[in-house]
């Protein structure tokens, strides 16, 4: 079974020389069918995805899938996994939803009137299907607005928030995005030392194909490449 997903990796990527990460605990993950009754990816901690991901724990999980934060051993950074279910009905949101993220994240380099730091919208790195599994990879940030307890936070704080969520819906706007799902779980901290945040999970989002109209967009000038990872 792994010399088939090795050899099947090797055709992918020609760059393929080596398994980063093998985990101890595949077998029992296998024996248990990967999927549990809900069609959700089995996690387990310090198993391996695509031989390059070691998982270390769930971060997150909803009607669509769960999310994992892990650690590529490729690039050696930490990561998010949102692992899609294993069943048809599903997968048409994980298609759409990385249709998405590369819209928004091409030719990601802007102008914004602000000039904060927040990265607006989720960090595309990579996307694959894995043992019958749609899973994007994605920049790891911090805990969600929904678990934060902003009735402390200052006015400044609060504006910062703002600031950033119609920044980053400006330009979704600007590439003709519509999120069609936004709410606080769906906005997280970028860090746990700063206000700065960004929107992410876009698999109900619309992509209207206005994006060459952006006279109501006004925060951007024409976007410069942003590196491919």
């Amino acid at each position: 079974y792994e010399e088939k997903e090795i050899k099947t990796l090797s055709t992918w990527d020609n760059n393929f020389k080596k398994i980063y990460y093998l985990g101890e605990t595949f077998k029992t993950n296998y024996d248990l069918g990967i999927k549990d009754l809900d069609d959700y990816y089995i996690f387990i901690e310090n198993d391996h995805i695509l031989y390059r991901y070691k998982t270390i724990c769930k971060i997150g999980r909803g009607t669509y899938g769960n999310v994992l934060k892990c650690v590529d051993n490729k690039n050696e950074i930490d990561c998010a996994l949102k692992i899609c279910k294993n069943n048809n009905n599903y997968k048409k949101s994980y298609m759409n939803e990385v249709v998405i993220l590369k819209i928004l994240n091409y030719n990601f380099g802007y102008t914004r009137i602000s000039q904060t730091k927040s990265d607006l919208i989720s960090i595309l790195y990579k996307t694959f299907i894995w043992r019958g599994h749609g899973i994007i990879s994605l920049k790891l940030y911090d805990k969600n607005l929904y678990n934060a307890n902003i009735k402390e936070y200052s006015i400044n704080a609060l504006k910062t928030i703002m600031i950033d969520i119609f920044e980053a819906l400006n330009y979704c706007c600007f590439r003709g995005i519509i999120h069609g799902d936004l709410k606080p779980e769906n906005i997280f901290y970028i860090n746990n030392i700063s206000y700065h945040v960004v929107i992410g999970d876009f698999g109900l989002s619309i992509n209207t194909n206005t994006n060459t109209n952006t006279n109501t967009c006004l925060l951007y000038t024409s976007p410069s490449p942003r590196d491919k990872r």
